[in-house]
């Protein structure tokens, strides 16, 4: 994506340039032709990089609890993450993280709060459950009910699937 860059330097010049670049538009005429060569007219455009700010100074900004400017949660460091994966957290037991997680609780979306208190249901029954384990146990639970979901759009796709024409 190229913006025009104004700066202080070339305020003028983009201003005169722009009049200049009106006024060409306004006289289109035959023999304005023959200029088309002459470039002066033309805005000046320069690659503006948006990670010129360097995502090592953004990831500062995780520390101090900055929420997201689009859907105002606070995130979580993915090196943070990243450092749980790599501890085996989420390989032991369930109750072990869902007490990291309850932490973080206002950073989750609906979704993953389902997930949450889904495994939160789970591990009254099974303590000592990986997540794994019980992501296992309910699984096929879920997937019938995605079954259920999905076997209407198939039927209506085999439905107009029959309709195309044989050599589409």
């Amino acid at each position: 994506m190229k913006l025009r860059a104004i700066t202080a330097l070339n305020l003028n010049g983009l201003k005169r340039d722009f009049r200049s670049q009106k006024a060409a538009e306004e006289n289109r005429h035959a023999d304005s032709l023959s200029n088309l060569n002459d470039l002066k007219c033309m805005p000046c455009y320069y690659p503006i990089n948006f990670t010129s700010a360097g995502i090592s100074n953004v990831r500062k900004l995780f520390q101090y609890g900055i929420p997201d400017m689009y859907s105002e949660r606070i995130l979580i460091d993915p090196k943070l993450i990243t450092k749980w994966m790599n501890s085996g957290i989420f390989s032991g037991p369930v109750k072990d993280v869902l007490e990291l997680f309850d932490k973080y609780s206002s950073s989750f979306i609906e979704q993953e709060k389902e997930i949450i208190n889904l495994l939160r249901a789970r591990a009254k029954i099974h303590p000592d459950w990986t997540m794994k384990q019980i992501l296992q146990e309910v699984r096929p639970v879920y997937n019938r009910k995605l079954r259920k979901i999905q076997n209407p759009v198939f039927q209506e796709l085999i439905a107009e699937f029959k309709v195309l024409p044989k050599d589409y």
